[in-house]
């Protein structure tokens, strides 16, 4: 079903809104582990996010930072560990740090990762340090094509897109306006034309969301309402003022505002309160 939901994203006039949940629940768990992606996946949370990166000798693991230091017990970037070592690793808890109690969670392997998420669940892969032939590779060994979401530059190369409908793995260009050499609808034109699953949109002015709907009215929006970034604590500035922090209190403003725009897709370190908010939503609408 959230399968069809996604790739059949804007055939209804008011698609479902679909839940993304940060690095997998890590709250609860730990960053990028199979255990929060089990507890995403029992609370009925749609989409999980991991983060993918390269050992010295070529395997695709979780693993958001450059180096295991903050979310493990081991030190040293992750393209110069093999997998054997970071496999050895445990992982602390939560966001990690210093002072994060060691777990007996390990680092997994994107394929671990991917058999984890079978059944209702999405996953979105942020591609950090990988080739993405090989992260293709892996989807579609995995049994997984149409079960992921594939974070590529908006100004991705063509083949990757037809490498990527050849293998039937659903494409996600992600816009980030203070960065972007081109404006949201120049930077989209080309995707008029291509499969894709959602448009991932970072953004400083919300009327960027509306400028994005004029160009793919068919696709979903994804945004991000993190509101500080775990290993640093600093803002992200992901989506202007529509943050969790004011959310938890005020959803309907910040949730409910980025909704009302023609956002359909919300990722967030909240996602229980999340998914609680939008079950209320539904059920008040439909009485």
């Amino acid at each position: 079903m959230i399968v069809a939901l996604l790739l059949a994203a804007a055939t209804p006039a008011t698609p479902p809104v679909l839940v993304a949940s940060h690095r997998s629940c890590w709250q609860a768990s730990s960053e990028n582990a199979l255990d929060g992606i089990r507890l995403c996946k029992a609370a009925g949370i749609d989409i999980v996010e991991v983060d993918v990166r390269t050992t010295s000798d070529g395997v695709l693991v979780l693993m958001h930072d450059e180096t295991v230091d903050r979310t493990t017990d081991g030190h040293g970037a992750v393209a110069s560990l093999p997998a054997r070592s970071i496999a050895a690793l445990r992982l602390r808890r939560g966001g990690g740090g210093a002072d994060a109690a060691l777990t007996d969670r390990r680092v997994p392997t994107l394929d671990q990762a991917l058999r984890a998420t079978r059944g209702r669940t999405i996953v979105n892969l942020d591609v950090k340090a990988a080739d993405i032939d090989r992260v293709i590779d892996t989807v579609v060994r995995a049994g997984m094509g149409r079960r992921v979401l594939l974070n590529v530059p908006c100004d991705v190369d063509a083949a990757i897109v037809d490498r990527a409908r050849r293998a039937g793995v659903v494409l996600q260009p992600v816009y980030i306006e203070r960065s972007a050499g081109l404006s949201v609808e120049q930077a989209l034109a080309p995707w008029r034309d291509r499969p894709v699953g959602a448009v991932q949109l970072v953004f400083d002015d919300p009327t960027l969301l509306d400028r994005a709907r004029a160009v793919l009215p068919q696709t979903r929006i994804f945004v991000n309402t993190m509101a500080y970034d775990i290993a640093t604590g600093s803002p992200m500035r992901l989506s202007a003022t529509y943050l969790d922090t004011t959310a938890i209190t005020h959803p309907d403003r910040i949730w409910g505002g980025l909704i009302r725009h023609g956002v359909s897709i919300i990722q967030t370190d909240q996602p229980l309160q999340l998914r609680a908010w939008l079950g209320a939503r539904t059920g008040a609408a439909a009485k």
